[in-house]
């Protein structure tokens, strides 16, 4: 029995030769001698072994090698020692401390069998030796580390019954010196990076032995004896042998097994902000990216083998194992809590136990059980089925508009909704948008997310082409259970009562501002509505002094989700705006660089409006759904019925009205509690007197007058309350949560505990009264299930090559309200927002052109000249909203290229049937059509390839100031444009193409990044274990 001592080339300031000769020196049974492999056999610290050796009465022997690399120490040992039958190495590096009894069992080990040819100690740390640093190799077939010991599992037999291993460790292990000779010694290729001894075991199974553990040879070792410099080199290697060792036909596919798997896990990681995992996975996409290690180690050993690959199936972990250190990181990076509870659980286990002693604070995650925490909470489940039950009970008889296929609702500040996700998209970023012969009014903010949310309803069964109309309609419908998941979520900051927090949900997703924005078709107030809590909560999260990432988390969520509510209604900007300036005066600590946060990253987010904005200021308080016209001021909400909540004029009194006096009652009573609650409490009351001072505000100030010729000539306009009312409701909610708790403490308020207990009921109770009664009480809505706007025929030629458009004329006293109409969709019609109104000339220039042409049609212009006038505006169908008795029907009757075709009930429609109408024609030189180009987009965008006539040209059905924002190209060289309706082309065969500029695309783009970025770090992932706990 000889040792070998390997050097390790780290630093040896305490002599780690000397401590591990006096621990082989103290064996029970004493090796024959020592060989070791020293870079200076003539050193001083050669000297200094020679003498200790004389002194402990042991044969040394100095085998001299320069490098640190273990195959050549190994390779240069075995040179000079014998080999025969019965001869065992036992492995040692300096610093390893065996116990004395390890030598024993480590030979009793090998003896139990003639197929043993490794035996490995149970390795401890040095510094802990109730720390287990390893017991042996577990992998998976395809190298993924499982092994409990890699995070330092305490010692405590429970792995002692293990025998069989892949591999151990070489420092520390017994290994038989012919088998070491038979298999080729430790292979250059896996002889370093902490997998030399994984590799020897590997073979030795291959070459017909056993690999096992004496978990009663206990070895003290220090780090630099297991050989691993760097982590992620030693997870390369690990992956690389496992490929090299594993059958050949399967390490391809194996390779790209692991190459999918991670990358996969690496985004995950990624995605719950754990950086250092996601690179151990990109450790293993590297490894497999370079197999030339694996192919010439496994040529080497390739006479050597005597044993199948797939007879070492026995000695793998499960396939699935591996992701379960990747699922675990990611269940604590998404609820750091749950592994401190499963450390509090053990505590609590270890000290009612009696038979184990007490575990100190450093073991106390390391042992392996733990209850999972809850994601399901019954509470929230029942608060939302009941009102799911609710809204469809209140919206009895529009079910019909929630049809993907169909137009959604209409009424009140809602409109029908043309379009799909791709139209609305290029409303927000084409230069020229908008129905009819369209404008270039800047474009709605909100464009974007609704374009995102009728991407997704395109993607449901049955959906139809127009898409817009029922993502509102959804929108609406399902606003009052997203009230209250939303507020659920944020009450935690309240209380972590969850039957509580599902109560006081319940009445938000039942408050006056939802109800009456939800019954006027409100799109923005109602999104307002929906994130208001949970951007309160964020306010709070932010304005404690405390550190932690999830607090920095919280910071970039709140702006983002300020920012999401600003696309709709931009007046949350100056709630942003106000909030973040006074964290960041008022605030201490890391409080104030979340204050700077919340105050500029939503202005960043919304970088493509800062130029509508500098523009015109107005649309800043305006808004999808939010602002509306009254005849004086103030409008009719009074000051008690904001104090309510309530943004319009009561009807009938119901519960939900006064469900906003119990927030009131339990708010200020709040004010009483000490300490931390009660200033938590002052800040919500103050906030939400605020937000009602503003509401009380927005109601006594004109934005301005409607012009004469518009709808509602001149009303005043002024914003909507609602969402300002939101934003207050959400502080009292918030603010009751906190009052409630404390009064369901035990014991918190002495002998008032049952009267205490009694409010927080009656405040718990009124929210449900409030739900159940609202359907009944509530007004119905103004809302009704949209009809198609146009006959099936014409909807369905507006989509097609020629994307032609529909004249419709509606008659109105003694005259025709003319409406021009194509597949784009008009911002405005979707929802009303009436400081854009303000600033747009009623009625526009484009409008009166198409006035213009209605009286060349009735007015008895000649046939041919009308007929040029429509296809001038790219009018397929001419549609009069009337029957055949009109006296417009025998004028269009005699149109020269104007038939009768079916028509709805109650009205006519004309086709044009000759003059090929569409919206970018080709003409010869006397402007007869040649050709129609094909249209691949909105307003004139078309592309095709066309034999233009000499003196021939182009013309697109748009107005000149289209020619402003659109290029025109002809075999990819661009032509001026300056009258659209005639385009000079080269005479030949060209391909003709028509594109709209994108003027703010980059801008848009930049904001996109950005708020991918802010979504990012939005994560609530990510909190390192040296963080406090974040309390309420």
């Amino acid at each position: 029995m000889r040792v070998v001592l390997l050097g390790t080339g780290a630093e040896d300031p305490d002599d780690g030769y000397a401590r591990t000769l006096r621990a082989v020196v103290g064996q029970e049974r004493r090796p024959a001698g020592v060989l070791a492999v020293l870079p200076d056999p003539e050193g001083e610290r050669a000297a200094g072994l020679r003498g200790l050796a004389a002194e402990l009465g042991i044969g040394l022997t100095l085998v001299e090698h320069a490098g640190t690399d273990r195959d050549a120490q190994v390779d240069a040992a075995l040179d000079r020692l014998p080999s025969g039958p019965g001869r065992w190495l036992w492995f040692l590096t300096p610093g390893a401390v065996p116990e004395p009894g390890a030598l024993t069992a480590l030979v009793g080990a090998a003896r139990r069998s003639s197929r043993v040819g490794v035996v490995g100690p149970k390795l401890v740390r040095t510094d802990q030796p109730r720390l287990l640093r390893s017991m042996g190799h577990h992998l998976t077939p395809a190298g993924r580390v499982v092994d409990p010991t890699v995070r330092a599992l305490v010692d405590q037999g429970q792995l002692d019954l293990r025998q069989d291993v892949l591999g151990v460790p070489l420092s520390g292990s017994l290994v038989d010196r012919d088998l070491l000779g038979r298999i080729g010694g430790l292979d250059h290729a896996f002889g370093a990076d902490g997998v030399d001894g994984l590799d020897v075991g590997w073979r030795a199974h291959l070459a017909g032995h056993r690999v096992v553990v004496a978990p009663d040879a206990v070895v003290r070792l220090d780090d630099a004896g297991l050989g691993v410099e760097d982590p992620l080199r030693t997870r390369i290697r690990t992956r690389q042998l496992a490929l090299a060792r594993g059958p050949a036909w399967v390490a391809p596919w194996r390779s790209l097994g692991v190459l999918l798997t991670s990358l996969a896990a690496a985004l995950l990681l990624l995605l719950v902000k754990r950086p250092a995992e996601a690179a151990g996975e990109w450790a293993d996409v590297r490894a497999v990216l370079a197999p030339a290690r694996g192919w010439g180690a496994r040529r080497r050993f390739r006479r050597a083998r005597t044993v199948a690959p797939r007879d070492l199936a026995g000695l793998h972990e499960p396939r699935d194992a591996g992701w379960g250190a990747t699922l675990e990181t990611v269940g604590e990076a998404l609820d750091p809590r749950s592994r401190r509870a499963r450390g509090s659980g053990r505590r609590r286990a270890t000290a009612g136990s009696t038979d184990s002693g007490p575990v100190s604070e450093e073991f106390d995650e390391l042992a392996g059980e733990g209850r999972a925490a809850r994601w399901w909470s019954w509470p929230l489940v029942a608060a939302a089925t009941l009102t799911l039950l609710l809204t469809a009970w209140w919206a009895r008889g529009l079910w019909g508009g929630l049809d993907p296929g169909g137009a959604g609702w209409v009424g009140g500040e809602l409109g029908p909704g043309v379009g799909d996700a791709a139209a609305l998209w290029s409303s927000a970023v084409d230069g020229w948008r908008g129905g009819g012969l369209g404008h270039d009014d800047p474009p709605q903010t909100w464009l974007l997310p609704l374009a995102s949310l009728a991407a997704l309803t395109g993607l449901l069964p049955g959906a139809g082409r127009d898409t817009a109309g029922p993502t509102l309609a959804w929108l609406l419908a399902l606003a009052p259970l997203l009230s209250v998941v939303t507020a659920y979520l944020a009450l935690r900051r309240g209380t972590s009562r969850r039957w509580v927090r599902a109560a006081l949900a319940l009445g938000w997703g039942a408050a006056a501002p939802l109800a009456a924005a939800t019954g006027e078709g409100r799109v923005g107030p109602v999104v307002v509505h929906v994130l208001a809590p949970l951007l309160v909560a964020g306010l709070l999260v932010i304005a404690h002094r405390g550190r932690g990432t999830r607090r920095a988390a919280a910071a970039f969520a709140t702006a983002l989700g300020l920012a999401v509510a600003a696309t709709w209604v931009p007046s949350v900007l100056v709630v942003a705006t106000v909030a973040g300036a006074l964290v960041l005066v008022l605030g201490r600590g890391a409080a104030r660089w979340r204050g700077a946060v919340v105050l500029v990253l939503p202005w960043l987010l919304l970088l493509p409006s800062w130029g509508t904005l500098a523009a015109h200021p107005l649309r800043l308080l305006g808004g999808a759904g939010a602002t509306t016209a009254t005849v004086e001021l103030p409008s009719p909400s009074a000051l008690w019925q904001l104090l309510l909540l309530q943004p319009t004029d009561v009807g009938a009194p119901g519960l939900a009205l006064w469900l906003a006096a119990t927030w009131w009652v339990a708010a200020l009573g709040g004010l009483l509690a000490p300490g931390r609650a009660g200033r938590r409490v002052g800040a919500l009351v103050l906030g939400a007197l605020l937000a009602v001072g503003a509401a009380q505000l927005a109601a006594r100030t004109a934005l301005g007058v409607l012009e004469p010729g518009h709808p509602e000539e001149g009303l005043l306009v002024t914003l909507w309350t609602g969402p300002a009312l939101s934003l207050a409701g959400a502080a009292l909610l918030l603010a009751t949560a906190t009052t409630v708790d404390r009064l369901l403490r035990p014991g918190g308020v002495g002998r008032w505990t049952r009267p205490a207990v009694l409010a927080a009921v009656v405040v718990l109770v009124a929210p449900l009264a409030a739900a159940v009664s609202a359907p009944w009480t509530a007004p119905r809505p103004a809302l009704e299930v949209a009809g198609q706007p146009l006959p099936a025929v014409a909807v369905e030629e507006a989509h097609g090559p020629g994307a032609v458009r529909t004249l419709v004329l509606r008659p109105e006293g003694a005259g025709l309200v003319v409406d021009l109409r194509g597949a784009e969709p008009e911002p405005a019609r979707l929802q009303r927002d009436r400081t854009v109104e303000l600033a747009t000339p009623t009625p526009r220039p484009q409008q009166r052109v198409v006035e213009g042409v209605v009286e060349s049609l009735v007015g008895g212009a000649p046939a041919d000249q009308a007929q040029a006038e429509l296809l001038d505006l790219g009018v397929g169908y001419v549609l009069l909203e009337s029957d055949d008795s009109h006296p417009s029907v025998p004028q269009l009757d005699r149109i020269s290229g104007l038939g009768r075709v079916s028509s709805p009930t109650g009205s006519v429609l004309w086709r044009m049937v000759d003059g090929d109408p569409g919206r970018s024609r080709v003409l010869d030189e006397a402007g007869e059509s040649v050709a129609v180009l094909t249209a691949d987009g909105p307003h004139g965008a078309a592309s095709g390839r066309v034999d233009v006539p000499a003196g021939g040209s182009l013309a697109v059905a748009e107005p000149p100031g289209w020619a402003q924002v659109a290029q025109v190209t002809v075999d990819g060289r661009e032509v001026a444009v300056e009258d659209p309706g005639r385009v000079p082309l080269p005479q030949g065969e060209h391909v003709v193409e028509v594109e709209l500029g994108r003027p703010g695309l980059g801008a848009l783009v930049l904001a996109l990044v950005l708020g991918a970025v802010t979504a990012f770090l939005a994560l609530p992932v990510g909190r390192t274990e040296d963080e406090p706990e974040e309390t309420t």
